[in-house]
């Protein structure tokens, strides 16, 4: 329930922290096994591409107020 995204309750790096366990090689073989395996892979992708589209987004920001204050300068800048 916690890697449904779009729902309030939706906490996914905390989804990957309770699978862990259930994936180890210590956990019980079975058909739940490949089950929480494609669970923790798809939950575990989906926590690694936020917080790569969280440092794009941190870069983007930093590239856009670099780009502001060279523009303020050049206006500040006499003719």
């Amino acid at each position: 329930m916690l890697s449904l995204p779009g729902t309030p309750f939706c906490d996914e790096p905390k989804a990957v922290g309770l699978l862990e366990p259930l994936v180890s090689k210590e956990a019980a073989a079975g058909p739940m096994q490949h089950v929480r395996g494609l669970l923790h892979g798809q939950v575990s992708e989906r926590v690694r591409e936020q917080r790569r589209a969280t440092q794009l987004k941190e870069q983007l920001d930093a590239l856009k107020d670099v780009e502001r204050k060279i523009i303020e300068r050049e206006q500040a800048r006499p003719r």
